[in-house]
């Protein structure tokens, strides 16, 4: 069953530029709340964290090794992101916008 939209066998470079979403947990207490808070931005790719060539995109997710991404946003905030989280076109966003960061939530 597929959950998040996937894109077929694109082949993501170093230096292209996609739409980022965040897909786990939204919550200020989630290890990734700032990944969260920077949803539905666009981000560069800066470099490759885990890549499998010799499967489908989809043969990917279904096995759960998914290609990871090293990531900067225009703000200069670096993290990761699986390619089920990169997009083309903000038309594939499922997820609402994150809420604005309270500083003071820690």
């Amino acid at each position: 069953m597929k959950i998040y939209c996937l894109s077929g066998d694109r082949k993501i470079k170093i230096g292209d530029f996609y739409w980022f979403e965040y897909h786990c947990w939204e919550s200020p207490q989630s290890s990734d709340a700032e990944l969260w808070y920077h949803s539905h931005q666009k981000v560069k790719i800066i470099g490759v964290d885990v890549e499998y060539d010799d499967m489908t995109e989809q043969d990917r997710y279904d096995a759960a090794m998914l290609n990871h991404y090293k990531i900067e946003f225009k703000d200069g905030f670096v993290g990761y992101a699986g390619e089920d989280e990169l997009y083309e076109s903000t038309k594939d966003f499922c997820r609402p916008d994150p809420p604005i960061r309270n500083k003071e939530i820690v």
